[in-house]
């Protein structure tokens, strides 16, 4: 299936449609203090456009707010925003960008309902703040809404991975490598299982569909929820572990404060889904869903069920977020793919079925759902926690050769029956004691428990050197509870020696119960700006897994 058929229909729900300025900017409601005073009938506005200083390109996504409030919009693809719905009076702006100098216009006076038009407004880039530079090695940033350091974009995400795949277009980045069937991906020789695999913080296990074919054809998560995506090879730093080749973590689409809803709907040759996001409450609290639905089934019967298969698939990702006040944010994911595989019977001719010399049925579900507390108790000091729980199990019955006469003897039956559950609690920690000093620690408690129940029973015949048949049997059980706790810290200092070095030197300690593995990892990563478009990185440090 290397040529893929797709028909995209995008449906946005655009509210009020006035000025082009209005339908690509963002509102936010004016706080308390100009909620008081907005008795006045007559209400005005303030437009303008934001270009990069050395470019003169439209900045995209610059933050444009009214000094002590939380008045503010956000640029459009066109660099321009609108403030509107502000009474007379003298306002100040503030614009802010990462990887810009933040810029102040002052003595702005809006009288009545008239517009002021403050045109052009320049920013000029600077080096990025310290809590937001990317230091370690082998890091990428796939899909990204910041102008700089961009490997991939989300029309490259969709152009390059087939069938909009976001594992399968990390095969793309150096040090990566996978094949056509599966979407399976190796860092530099590693296991698949080596790499940790985040969503919004929350650990997802063996993120792929149908993993019969190859390991898995399709990544369980849409990557039309996703909003930007880092993806490590190497040379990770101390927060990652307990993983020894990379990390894949992603973050998902979070609509601005009174940014109009989004919906879309998606055909293709694969698969059909729907996707819809939006914030409410006045700019406080959002909301975000999409669902997907595979029918690889329902086009192996219109091609008359050549293959004699029955694969079918689905997944789910919502979330809500609201904020409680303007120092803290609580937000309740939900996750959800499912998996089924059959290979049943052959038919000779209508109406008479034979069973397949294999007979195959298993069956793959995972859900998880986590709470996530965002807390800045200073705008130097910012914790997440997240309280978390996952269920993960798999149901594989596989028959070869049972009730066929031509096989004589030989025969088997294999039954894989898995129930795996965790839950726990992670904090991370950021502080910014000055302008060249960021630490970052946190720790993650966790507890596991799975339940085996395995089977096989293995019938063959076998020719002796003296030419007798000899009949051999395997037969294997296996059941087991197991139970484990699992602890990790971890401690980073990232400090500017220089005003083109930067340096990341971190510790992390790994405990697992169940193996009494006790792993200490140093770790140290530099970064030295050549230029503004040219820097080195390199890292060092130990990496350890313990056994799943």
């Amino acid at each position: 299936m290397n040529l893929l058929i797709s028909f995209l229909i995008v449906f946005y729900a655009l509210g009020d449609h006035s000025t082009e300025a209005e339908e690509d900017s963002s509102h936010i409601l004016a706080d308390e203090k100009i909620a008081a005073t907005s008795q006045i009938k007559t209400l005005g506005a303030i437009k303008g456009m934001v270009l990069d200083k050395s470019t003169r390109k439209p900045l995209v996504g610059v933050n444009v707010t009214v000094a002590g409030t939380r008045i503010g919009a956000a640029t459009n693809r066109k660099g321009a925003f609108l403030i509107s719905k502000l009474p007379s009076g003298n306002y100040m702006l503030r614009f802010n960008m990462i990887g810009y100098a933040e810029i102040l216009h002052n003595h702005l006076e809006v009288k009545g309902n008239d517009t002021i038009d403050i045109n052009i407004v320049e920013m000029e880039e600077q080096p990025i703040q310290l809590k937001e530079l990317v230091i370690s090695a082998g890091s990428y940033s796939l899909m990204d809404v910041k102008p700089s350091n961009q490997t991939l974009t989300h029309e490259d995400i969709k152009m390059l991975g087939w069938a909009e795949d976001i594992t399968r277009a990390v095969q793309r980045v150096p040090g990566v490598s996978g094949n056509d069937l599966a979407a399976k991906f190796y860092i530099r020789g590693g296991d698949v299982d080596e790499v940790l695999v985040l969503i919004d913080g929350m650990k997802i296990y063996k993120p792929f569909h149908q993993k019969d074919f190859g390991g898995g054809l399709f990544s369980t998560i849409d990557a039309e929820t996703i909003e930007s995506v880092d993806f490590s090879t190497g040379g990770f730093t101390a927060e990652y572990g307990d993983r020894m080749s990379g990390v894949l973590n992603m973050t998902t689409k979070q609509p601005r404060p009174g940014e109009k809803s989004q919906s879309a709907v998606g055909i293709s040759l694969i698969n059909s889904r729907a996707f819809s996001m939006r914030s409410f409450n006045d700019g406080k609290s959002s909301w975000m869903i999409s669902a997907r639905r595979g029918y690889l089934d329902i086009l192996n019967r219109m091609m008359g069920n050549e293959f004699k298969l029955n694969p079918t698939y689905y997944d789910i990702l919502g979330k809500i977020e609201h904020k409680l006040s303007e120092k803290q944010a609580l937000s309740t994911h939900v996750f959800v793919a499912d998996d089924t595989y059959k290979l049943d019977e052959e038919e000779l001719e209508p109406g008479i079925t034979v069973p397949n010399i294999d007979f195959s049925d298993t069956h793959y579900g995972s859900k998880y759902g986590w709470l996530t507390l965002k807390s800045s108790f200073r705008p130097n000091l910012f914790t997440r926690s997240i309280l978390y729980g996952g269920l993960l199990n798999q149901d594989r019955f596989w028959n070869n050769f049972d009730n066929d006469p031509k096989a004589h003897f030989n025969s088997g039956t294999i039954n894989d029956t898995r129930d795996f559950k965790v839950f726990g609690f992670k904090q991370d920690w950021n502080f910014e004691p000055s302008s060249k000093i960021f630490i970052k620690f946190g720790y993650d408690l966790k507890r596991s428990n799975v339940d085996y129940d395995y089977s096989k029973n293995i019938q063959n015949e076998l020719l002796s050197p003296n030419d007798t048949i000899l009949n051999r049997s395997v037969l294997f059980n296996a059941k087991k509870n197991l139970s484990g706790n699992q602890f990790a810290f971890y401690l980073s200092t990232r400090f500017r020696v220089l005003p083109p070095l930067t340096l990341e030197t971190g510790i992390r300690y790994d405990y697992a119960s169940y193996t009494q593995e006790r792993l200490w990892s140093p770790r140290v990563n530099a970064l030295y700006s050549v230029t503004k478009k040219t820097s080195l990185r390199g890292g060092w440090g130990y990496y350890y897994q313990t056994q799943s």
